[in-house]
């Protein structure tokens, strides 16, 4: 336990209320989001999105699906997206790559990433702590950052933030998709 709290005292530290609130600002004015991420990245790519999407109403994606390549996405990139990249250890050379073009074509680039990891040239670049006793790494400071992300991104997004929340809360009852 005495390593989880390190991890997330570390974590919190490197991070200013300054960048949650231009992230958010970034993520609440973009076209489209991208999220990005090979191996156990996509998880946590995945889990981002999922909380983002209760608050923002524009399209978003993890990338790439099953099947498909990165190159069929650049395609897609162009000035206001957002390109969420997450390159937590052992992460694949094609994300550099990615992200560096999608930079070029405009978009805005937040990189989460560990201390241990190389990371792409980014917006804002956003570093985890995820030192473990273990040989398994110990992910909980970077779902504390994942939280925070979110609720500034979903505090910032006000009244129309809300409305959509509501309206997925009305999807679900209309549904009777929830207990």
């Amino acid at each position: 336990m005495r390593q989880t709290s390190e991890n997330l005292a570390v974590t919190i530290g490197q991070i200013s209320a300054d960048q949650l609130d231009a992230i958010a600002t970034a993520l609440i004015g973009a076209r489209q989001l991208f999220f990005v991420g090979y191996r156990q990245n996509r998880n946590f790519a995945a889990y981002l999105r999922w909380q983002l999407l209760q608050a923002l109403e524009m399209p978003s994606q993890v990338v790439p699906g099953a099947g498909e390549t990165l190159g069929e996405y650049a395609a897609q990139i162009g000035e206001n997206d957002v390109v969420v990249i997450f390159a937590l250890r052992r992460s694949v050379r094609v994300v550099s790559e990615f992200a560096r073009q999608a930079r070029l074509l405009g978009a805005r680039l937040i990189c989460i990433t560990d201390h241990a990891s190389p990371a792409p040239e980014a917006d804002w670049l956003l570093r985890v702590q995820t030192s473990a006793p273990g040989p398994l790494d110990n992910h909980t400071a970077l779902f504390m950052l994942c939280h925070l992300i979110a609720t500034a991104t979903l505090q910032q997004s006000g009244q129309p933030g809300r409305r959509h929340m509501a309206a997925i809360e009305t999807s679900h009852d209309a549904l009777d998709e929830m207990l």
